[in-house]
């Protein structure tokens, strides 16, 4: 009878100890979700030879884009710079040798890419936040940038940066892209095995030539885009998304992101790119970024009115309390220790010699 009732108490014991075991591994796992960066970008001179790759062993397939009766053919591939601009330094973090990423010579094709995603990120790990820096400058007289996109990918595990472009296999699209004088969101996205193309046909605001883009993909089925913070289009992915068969290899775990784009025009300036699955970190990341861009606008619109045939940027005037230089917003420390970065093996995928021997045609 005692031992009977001493294994009865041995028992619950180790129920409980097990109970609690659990509890602590599944708060560990619950807390290890939350609040996770996969890639906060604050630029420098260091980040851009260290972090990003522009591809190398690639060969810019021709597109020929017939703009105004003219035809202009791209083949030659440009370098992607740090913004320097001193005039833009004043309102830059210390920190910060460069300001985003700079495309300035036209009729280039533009790519660069990272692998460096400080975790993986799997499709089911939770919601997913993507927020930079998109910037298509055009001026009244239609001038500016004509062809071009600025758009962030995200990548799979098996990528490689040397040989990303327009090819490489991504699990998301986002961001403007420009036509001529129109100017449109693009979104795709993969979605339960599927890729899932945005429906609505939607524009960012013409007064100002660039914003802080922000999109939030939940597990629950909804999704919402901001500009500037500001809430622009949220919705139901089911009902706002055209599905179909992926085009390639099912990607599932994303440790990459990559930007290219085909340019006709002066600039295209993007980049301060930030991966989360936490909404705060989008909140204090980008808040020092967003009371910038009101700066840097301000900037461009001067720089296109002192030019012989520039009209000016589509923007009102900026008040006078928006110019008054503020200091940088710092991120509060979570005091969460960096787990050590798994090593990948990427895939050398050898470029196609036959590549790009026809080109593609576009009009605007």
């Amino acid at each position: 009878m005692l031992l009977s009732i001493r294994r009865h108490f041995e028992m619950k014991k180790r129920g409980a100890l097990l109970v609690g075991i659990l509890g602590v591994v599944l708060a560990l796992v619950m807390g290890d979700v939350e609040g996770r960066v996969f890639l906060k970008e604050e630029y420098s001179q260091v980040n851009m030879e260290d972090m990003w790759v522009t591809p190398k062993k690639i060969k810019v397939e021709p597109l020929e884009i017939k703009e105004n009766g003219k035809i202009i053919g791209i083949s030659e591939q440009g370098e992607i710079k740090c913004n320097t601009d001193d005039k833009l330094k004043k309102f830059a973090k210390p920190s910060y040798t460069c300001w985003g990423l700079k495309l300035e010579e036209s009729d280039k094709y533009y790519a660069l890419a990272t692998d460096q995603f400080e975790y993986s990120y799997l499709d089911s790990q939770g919601d997913l936040y993507v927020e930079f820096v998109g910037d298509l400058p055009l001026n009244a007289s239609g001038k500016g940038v004509s062809y071009g996109q600025a758009q962030v990918k995200l990548l799979g595990d098996g990528f490689d940066p040397d040989t990303f472009n327009q090819d490489t296999p991504y699990w998301l699209k986002f961001g403007p892209k420009r036509r001529g004088t129109d100017t449109k969101i693009e979104l795709e996205i993969t979605w339960k095995g599927k890729r899932g193309t945005w429906k609505l046909e939607k524009s960012p605001p013409t007064n100002r030539p660039g914003f802080l883009y922000t999109l939030a993909l939940k597990q629950d089925g909804t999704y919402s885009i901001y500009l500037d913070h500001q809430p622009f289009v949220e919705g139901k992915i089911e009902k706002d998304f055209e599905f179909s068969a992926i085009d390639g290899p099912e990607i599932n775990e994303i440790i990459g992101a990559g930007f290219e784009t085909y340019m006709v025009g002066n600039s295209i300036n993007t980049g301060f790119l930030l991966v989360t699955n936490d909404f705060q970190e989008t909140q204090d990341y980008g808040k020092y970024i967003k009371e910038h861009l009101t700066y840097r606008n301000n900037l461009f619109i001067e720089i296109a009115m002192s030019k012989p045939n520039g009209e000016g940027f589509k923007m009102p005037p900026i008040p006078e309390e928006e110019m008054e230089d503020k200091e940088p917003q710092k991120t509060p420390e979570k005091g969460k220790k960096k787990e050590q970065k798994k090593k990948k093996v990427f895939s050398k995928v050898k470029a196609d010699p036959n590549a790009g021997q026809e080109s593609k045609k576009e009009d605007l």
